[in-house]
């Protein structure tokens, strides 16, 4: 019988009480076997502490450690990646308030076992309610390059369903800890680094139940988060040599969430934007061509999908767009197109 390789998953905690026993026994429950738990417990005042701890005496594969006041997620993440056993061959990251799958960790192993050429993956997720019952599953881009290009505007993963070897993550001429200076988007930031040494991807099963609540961290701190986000964007643009404004950095933030365009004004700077970032690609040659110019369409179609009703003005320069479908279309598709530009509807 062929012996697992070692799994570390990392668990930090601050006042968790209501989910963390769920989450802990996910865990313990995995068809995967060959793991270590290391748990950390953020100075909480809660019983978090009392149930972990209550796991722990019956399972020999759960460590705990504790700050002794709130230090917050990323010196906990950190702290935890130095706790990480020598014999560990990957690093998996787990949140307190969620659960994974029973095959999460034998699913992800396999497969990057049979691939060695990956460095790490994810998975799909479905989200919940803080009752647990299914909202809707996520839909991830499965490939790495799709990956890399989606860190350009998002981040590309759920976080606490990776799966990472730990040659890569904690290779010291990498130093792929989580920054301080992005609170609320420290995994945002991190992977955008790491994408660009190594190769993810994500499994298409939904390996993990992501739970929605009013005191995670996307409710409680979305201006601070949307701060650091703008700085990892920086960050990421700096690599294409691109030095954007307030104006652009609030619009590449957009392009990926549920802003609608109403104004031929609007249009022409998102479709401006757009092509800066292809053409700085083309000189820098950071993100694969056919995946990003897939992108920047779907982005120009979600856009300008609809948006006859601006008139001709749109039209032409809709019909003008390296980006747009217009070239694709039959002429009963564009006489129909030409027809609502001059009705505006």
């Amino acid at each position: 019988m062929t012996l697992e390789p070692k799994v570390s998953v990392i668990l930090p905690f601050y006042n968790a009480e209501k989910y963390l026993a769920q989450a802990i026994e996910s865990i313990l429950n995995q068809s995967y076997h060959n793991f270590e738990l290391l748990l950390l417990n953020d100075g909480s005042q809660d019983n978090s502490l009392e149930i972990a701890t209550r796991f722990q005496s019956k399972d020999n594969r759960i460590q705990i450690y504790s700050h002794a006041t709130n230090l917050g997620l990323i010196p906990s993440l950190n702290t935890l990646l130095k706790k990480v056993s020598p014999e560990t061959k990957y690093i998996a990251r787990m949140d307190a308030d969620d659960w994974c799958h029973t095959d999460r960790l034998k699913k992800q192993v396999a497969f990057l076992e049979n691939n060695p050429h990956f460095v790490g993956c994810g998975s799909n997720m479905a989200y919940v309610d803080v009752e647990g019952n299914l909202l809707q599953n996520s839909n991830l881009p499965q490939n790495y390059p799709e990956i890399l290009v989606l860190s350009l505007f998002t981040i590309p993963f759920c976080h606490p369903s990776i799966l990472v070897k730990k040659s890569f993550w904690l290779n010291t001429q990498n130093n792929f800890f989580y920054l301080s200076n992005f609170p609320y988007a420290e995994d945002y930031e991190l992977f955008s680094r790491m994408l660009l040494q190594g190769a993810f991807c994500n499994l298409p099963e939904v390996l993990y139940f992501y739970r929605r609540h009013t005191e995670s961290i996307c409710y409680q701190h979305s201006d601070l988060q949307l701060n650091s986000l703008k700085l990892i964007y920086q960050q990421n643009l700096q690599r294409l040599d691109l030095l954007p404004t307030e104006r652009e950095l609030a619009l590449h933030y957009q392009l990926t969430r549920n802003y609608k365009a109403e104004s031929f004004l609007e249009i022409k700077h998102i479709h401006d934007w757009l092509n800066k970032l292809w053409q700085a690609n083309q000189r820098k040659k950071i993100y694969p061509n056919q995946e990003l110019w897939q992108t920047i369409k779907n982005i120009w179609l979600k856009f300008t999908a609809g948006k006859t009703f601006l008139g001709l003005q749109f039209g032409i320069f809709f019909a003008k767009s390296r980006f747009s479908v217009y070239q694709e279309w039959d002429i009963w598709q564009k006489i129909k197109f030409w027809i609502k530009c001059l009705l505006k509807v």
